[in-house]
């Protein structure tokens, strides 16, 4: 009894209680300290490769083309101005077989044997579009012409060719399997004229192979100088185009704006070009009001004049308007007189409206700039689904104008009439 007394003693309760305490706040200082280190140091990139028709639920009918990133620059640009930590020595510390990139877990490498086992991993049943891993975040994010500099885009051009016969070399190993992908070679080296070159005959060797279905143009975008880009593509079609394999697609990953995706596609013969400008467009509260399809009867520079005056001189700002804009409160117009989208007409038949006049079946219904500037000033969410929708649907309608343009073989008077627009 008088065990048991001393045991449940209130003095020996309160030091168990002080040293369950003392050891939890141990541990909460230990956690602390591993969260620190663990915000500090890379963590290990542990990606696990998913089916891209099962996992991801991409339909089969789609062409799907695996990448590691659209632009590695953009993505370090994005992540520090959401907050997180930016640092160069990311990317100075990159390994010779591998290359920084950011992920929801940080910055991560992704090394050649890593890239390979995501995509036999990927492919599933059909075969894929596969572009070979590549660097050029360093050659973009650098600026000047220091002697290091240069060094440092030498290696960027290098260590890009090294990723490319890694990529070639795994597939002569898993040439047994029935998985026979699309592969592409990355043209990198940024600014730099000679090194784009170099890269460019690095891919151009395996073309005349026959071991790469195409090339993509790594950083067009961030060539500020347009004679530049200009000069870039050209070079890259006359020499692509001089291998015995003429059927050779070219790709650009990211374009910023309309003048660099008419520059991609008419100047160089480029076949896939990616952008983001529905999205951003409409996140800034820009909608598209370009004339995309009064191309053919463009003749002089007068009825240009004559047509942009009529759709009030789109040029306001890169063939855009901005509806957050205080001008557009009263205007009860659509954004774009005779577009088809969602938002500029989204009337629709009814068969209960027989008794109507034809009068008031002909009436369009559309969302007008003032109900939009309305949206925007109220932070809806609508304003933002009705800008992409219509921004996507013009830029489908431009590039589908575009190709008609090019394969009549009108393609520079399909440019120098958008172009009079802005």
């Amino acid at each position: 009894e008088e065990e048991e007394e001393e045991e449940g003693h209130p003095c020996k309760k309160q030091k168990l209680n002080s040293t369950e305490l003392s050891k939890k706040q141990a541990k909460k200082k230990a956690n602390k300290k591993a969260k620190q280190i663990d915000y500090k140091k890379p963590k290990g990139f542990t990606f696990q490769p998913k089916s891209l028709l099962y996992d991801l639920r991409i339909p089969s009918k789609y062409n799907k083309m695996l990448t590691m990133t659209f632009d590695p620059l953009d993505d370090y640009i994005s992540s520090s101005k959401k907050g997180e930590a930016f640092s160069t020595l990311a990317l100075h510390n990159r390994g010779k077989d591998s290359v920084t990139i950011c992920s929801p877990n940080g910055q991560q490498k992704l090394s050649s044997e890593l890239y390979n086992d995501i995509v036999n991993g990927c492919g599933g049943e059909k075969s894929m579009d596969v572009v070979a891993l590549f660097d050029s975040a360093m050659s973009d994010y650098l600026k000047g012409g220091n002697k290091k500099d240069e060094s440092k885009i030498i290696r960027d051009v290098e260590r890009t060719h090294s990723f490319l016969q890694s990529l070639l070399r795994n597939e002569e190993e898993t040439n047994n399997n029935e998985q026979h992908h699309r592969y592409w070679g990355a043209i990198v080296g940024g600014s730099d004229t000679k090194q784009r070159l170099q890269s460019l005959q690095h891919v151009a060797t395996y073309c005349k192979q026959n071991k790469l279905h195409g090339t993509v143009i790594v950083g067009l975008h961030h060539i500020q100088s347009r004679t530049q880009r200009c000069e870039l593509l050209e070079k890259c079609r006359s020499t692509l185009h001089s291998t015995e394999k003429s059927n050779i697609n070219m790709a650009a990953l990211v374009t910023k704006n309309i003048i660099q995706i008419l520059d991609a596609a008419i100047k160089g013969g480029v076949q896939i070009i990616g952008t983001s400008l529905p999205m951003t467009l409409a996140l800034e509260s820009r909608a598209i009001v370009f004339d995309f399809c009064g191309w053919r009867n463009y003749k002089t520079e007068k009825e240009t004049e004559a047509a942009t005056t009529q759709n009030e001189k789109l040029s306001e700002n890169d063939g855009c308007i901005n509806l957050s804009d205080i001008k557009y409160q009263r205007d009860f117009t659509p954004i774009l007189p005779n577009c088809s989208c969602m938002a500029c007409n989204c009337s629709h038949d009814d068969n209960t409206n027989n008794n109507k006049d034809d009068t008031q079946q002909q009436q369009k219904e559309y969302y007008s700039r003032a109900y939009l500037h309305h949206l925007i000033n109220a932070n809806e969410l609508l304003a933002k689904i009705l800008l992409f929708g219509h921004n996507l649907h013009q830029m489908l309608l431009f590039y589908k104008e575009m190709s008609i343009a090019c394969k009549e073989g009108q393609g520079d008077l399909f440019a120098r009439y958008v172009e009079d627009q802005l």
